[in-house]
C-alpha cells in the first residue's frame, strides 16, 4: 500500500530511499533495488547529486540479486561521491574475494582499515594473504584479529594454518589449544591438532641422534 502511495507525493529521493532500505530489511530485494533507483533518479532529474548512500544501499540490493558487477559499479560510484566511505570498500573486497580476484580484494580491505581499524577487514585481508600464499603477512593480520577480539575462532584456526605453512608447527599448536579451549566440540581443529602434533613428532625422531 505505501509503494503504491508513493507517487502520489512529491517525489523526494530520501522517500524512495529510506522505503527501499525498508524493503531490503524484510528481503525484498528486487523492490528495494527499484526504489534505491528511482532515488537516484529522482536527483539526477532535479539536477541534484544522491547521497554516496543511495549506491551504497543500491549496491547491497544488486549484490542480494547476484548482480555482482552492478554492483560493483554501484560502490564505485559511491566512492567518487564519498572517497573515505568505508562500507564500501569492505563490500567491494567482499566481491573481489568471491570472484577469486584476491589481489584487487586486498587493496580494499587494505583501505577498510586505513579508514576504520574493523577486525573483520583484518581477518579477510589475512584471507586473501593466505590465498596469495603470503603466509606472513597473513598470520599478521590474525594475530591483530586476535588482539582485538580473542574469542573469534575463525582467526585461531587460520593462524594456526598459516603457521603450519611456515614451519612453525609448535606456536601452531599452541593456537589450536587455545581454540579447542573456545570451540570444544570442533572435530576439524581436533583433527588438525593431531595432524600437526604428529608431525612435529616425527620431525623430532628424524633428528635424533642415533646411538650404536
Amino acid at each position: 500500500m505505501i509503494y503504491e502511495k508513493i507517487s502520489l507525493i512529491k517525489p523526494y529521493s530520501y522517500i524512495y530511499n529510506n522505503l527501499g532500505y525498508l524493503f531490503f530489511l524484510n528481503q525484498n530485494y528486487s523492490k528495494a533495488n527499484i526504489l534505491f533507483k528511482k532515488a537516484i533518479k529522482t536527483d539526477k532529474e532535479n539536477g541534484i547529486q544522491s547521497s554516496e548512500i543511495y549506491f551504497y544501499n543500491l549496491g547491497c540490493s544488486l549484490e542480494k540479486l547476484k548482480l555482482k558487477e552492478e554492483a560493483k559499479l554501484a560502490y564505485s560510484h559511491a566512492l567518487k561521491i564519498c572517497p573515505n566511505y568505508e562500507n564500501a570498500f569492505y563490500n567491494l573486497g567482499c566481491l573481489y574475494y568471491r570472484s577469486n580476484k584476491f589481489i584487487l580484494a586486498s587493496d580494499m580491505f587494505k583501505k577498510s582499515i586505513e579508514l576504520c581499524s574493523d577486525l573483520f577487514s583484518y581477518l579477510n585481508l589475512g584471507n586473501c594473504y593466505a590465498k596469495l600464499k603470503n603466509y606472513k603477512e597473513a598470520c599478521e593480520c590474525f594475530k591483530k584479529v586476535i588482539d582485538l577480539n580473542a574469542k573469534i575462532s575463525d582467526a585461531y584456526h587460520s593462524l594456526a594454518l598459516n603457521l603450519e605453512h611456515l614451519e612453525m608447527n609448535e606456536e601452531a599448536l599452541n593456537y589450536l589449544e587455545k581454540l579447542i579451549k573456545i570451540d570444544p566440540n570442533n572435530e576439524v581443529v581436533k583433527l588438525d591438532y593431531s595432524r600437526i602434533k604428529n608431525k612435529l613428532s616425527l620431525n623430532s625422531n628424524f633428528f635424533n641422534c642415533r646411538i650404536f
